[in-house]
């Protein structure tokens, strides 16, 4: 399937030309405030493997005014970003798992947090980095999140994960259920996917998934 975030621009703002209209017009009505989509800024659709054994559904990227610092101005970064939009092959395709982006990456912080007990059973940074595929709704940045419309690059974030429920992934649901059961046909009653009951604190933990659900998901990362 062709991928268009191959096709996104070198310089800011960093928007696919598919998404331009309905991402100006919304920035229009909402420059300035908490909900503004920070264009300056790569979005982020998508992080991890292709193939990955377990899929994560999550929102929105989150923002900070730190963000500009390594997805700016750390080169190494930015090309780890540039070869997950495009799926290219390397040690650590969910890239803020990365301990060579730990300095000054929030992301790094947010997500080790997530996935915090499973280091605590042995799984380490790099095999959580290759066992999952997170998914975001929307790909551009803002620090709150204002619904919208899905944009036009949805279409292929939507493929991806059709991709995945065809090949028997693990869906785990992180946030945002309606959106995607809203978005993705047969979604709803896939039989392989499992959900955070605290979509707001979404960890991977025996608490937030239940015991049957952390119990799937092991064996999801397991089998590999």
């Amino acid at each position: 399937m062709d991928n268009p975030w191959c096709l996104l621009p070198e310089a800011r703002p960093f928007v696919l030309q598919a998404d331009a209209a309905v991402v100006s017009a919304f920035n229009q009505k909402y420059a300035g405030t908490p909900y503004e989509l920070h264009t300056e800024l790569p979005p982020e659709p998508f992080s991890g493997r292709l193939d990955a054994p377990v899929v994560l559904l999550n929102l929105n990227p989150g923002y900070s005014e730190d963000d500009a610092a390594i997805m700016l101005g750390n080169a190494k970064f930015q090309q780890a970003m540039k070869n997950t939009r495009g799926f290219s092959v390397q040690d650590y395709p969910f890239y803020h798992l990365n301990p060579c982006f730990k300095q000054g990456n929030k992301g790094y912080d947010y997500w080790v947090d997530k996935f915090r007990k499973l280091f605590e059973i042995d799984f380490d940074l790099k095999k959580c980095a290759n066992s999952f595929l997170l998914l975001q709704a929307y790909p551009y940045k803002s620090k709150e999140f204002k619904k919208m419309p899905l944009l036009p690059s949805f279409d292929f974030t939507q493929r991806i994960l059709l991709a995945a429920m065809n090949r028997r992934a693990l869906v785990v649901q992180l946030r945002s259920k309606k959106i995607w059961e809203e978005a993705v046909p047969g979604l709803a009653t896939y039989p392989r996917r499992i959900e955070c009951r605290n979509p707001r604190r979404p960890t991977l933990s025996p608490g937030n998934l239940g015991s049957e659900g952390w119990r799937i998901l092991l064996s999801a990362l397991d089998a590999g």
